[in-house]
């Protein structure tokens, strides 16, 4: 399995048009995934250490737990311009934090240290990332608390990628296989270990059965032998020992328009970002600021190389509201154009208001809707008494508005249901 793993990318803070992950898999390796380090993150070079070791473990770990079948083979990591420049750091061009697959923060209140993954749809839906704190990449000792590195990457991984959810319950950690015989929710039942309740002075017991439920007490927790011989699911206790597997296309002469809005929280190091995918014909391009100034083909940094980009960085603070766009696809054959605009807080104490969208499949037909997400936050907080609403436009043509409510799923996510008669 060759492997090549890491390229490092200086990209801005917060993506408004974002596209998704980047993620390829080609002949059994993950390809392009994207790791975005918070701004807010102080500079240590044990973190991207950390990581490179974290991705090594974690692609041997994958291509033992899938039977030879999958590994990671090129992994970039987004270093934020809050960090000093170095040489061996390349420009970013579509990656960037927010559309990172795994991302470096400061902890989300829910959970602390403890990695996590962002999950919205049900069993067998991809989630949207990963994310891990520095003081997890950084602090060894945590390492005995949740396992190594790399295999809870793997199980994160696993959330992320497959849609799959633990095989372990909080909600029902235990239950009867006959009289006075309890086993563990576990995957798989042959993992061997002891039930032990915890008492004062940090001294533990044998857990005791509860009459009128035949199961163990509130408070009993398995706890697994370190040495096992039965192997384990990815999904279930990754610390064990023994494991087994379980844009855009535009046509030719056609016009890619849109609007992007800028508020109040952001507008430092505005950087748009036009890319197309094949074509030495640069597109035709148009821009306007909230004050009627319009930008052309002319003020944009074009790179008609391998990497077919056009730049534009606005000077100072950009304006505060609507900036129309136009891009006209001048090549005589389709291809993807893709727009990315990335800003930084207009201040450094507050965090941007951000509205992050996604779609659990592009086609519908009755009786299977789309479902429509909103991610509505400022950091990772959320933003109370936010009225969401989103405009769709069917097979038909003409665009319909629906409002997104929040499901209180225990984050900030707002969602809707829309089907296409």
């Amino acid at each position: 399995m060759e492997q090549k793993w890491w390229e490092l990318f200086v990209a801005l803070l917060l993506l408004l048009d974002v596209k998704g992950s980047l993620v390829k898999l080609h002949n059994g390796g993950y390809e392009d995934v994207v790791i975005g380090i918070h701004p807010k993150i102080a500079e240590n070079a044990k973190i991207i250490n950390s990581i490179k070791d974290m991705l090594k473990e974690a692609s041997s770990y994958l291509f033992l737990a899938s039977q030879r079948r999958f590994y990671f083979r090129t992994v970039k990591i987004v270093i934020p311009l809050t960090w000093a420049s170095k040489p061996e750091y390349k420009r970013a061009s579509r990656e960037s934090y927010a559309n990172a697959d795994i991302i470096v923060a400061e902890p989300f209140v829910k959970y602390g240290d403890e990695p996590y993954t962002s999950q919205y749809g049900g069993c067998g839906k991809k989630g949207r990332y990963i994310h891990f704190t520095s003081n997890f990449l950084t602090n060894d000792s945590l390492v005995n608390i949740y396992g190594s590195r790399g295999r809870i990457l793997v199980h994160e991984w696993a959330h992320l990628r497959w849609g799959v959810f633990e095989e372990y319950s909080y909600d029902a950690p235990f239950y009867s296989t006959g009289i006075n015989k309890i086993e563990a929710t576990r995957c798989s039942a042959s993992i061997t270990g002891q039930y032990r309740f915890a008492t004062t002075g940090g001294r533990t017991r044998k857990c005791r059965i509860e009459r009128h439920t035949e199961l163990y007490e509130p408070g009993c927790l398995f706890i697994p032998y370190k040495k096992q011989t039965s192997p384990a699911s990815i999904m279930f206790m990754q610390s064990l020992s023994s494991l087994e597997s379980k844009a855009e296309k535009i046509a030719s002469m056609k016009w890619l328009q849109g609007v992007v809005t800028i508020d109040k929280t952001v507008g430092k190091d505005t950087l748009f970002l036009i890319a197309w995918s094949s074509s030495t014909s640069t597109p035709e391009i148009s821009l306007t600021d909230p004050k009627e100034k319009k930008y052309l083909n002319k003020d944009f940094r074009i790179e008609n190389s391998n990497i077919r980009t056009a730049r534009l960085k606005i000077s100072g603070t950009a304006k505060t509201g609507n900036w129309p766009y136009s891009i006209k696809n001048t090549d005589s054959a389709d291809q993807v154009i893709s727009l990315t605009v990335t800003t930084r807080a207009a201040s450094a104490t507050v965090p941007p208001v951000t509205v992050k969208t996604y779609i659990s499949n592009s086609n519908n037909s009755f009786p299977n809707p789309m479902i429509i997400y909103a991610d509505v936050s400022q950091g990772f907080l959320p933003v109370i008494g936010a009225k969401v609403m989103a405009t769709v436009e069917s097979t038909s043509g003409k665009p319909v508005e629906l409002a997104l409510y929040d499901e209180g799923a225990g984050k900030f996510i707002f969602k809707c249901l829309f089907y296409n008669y």
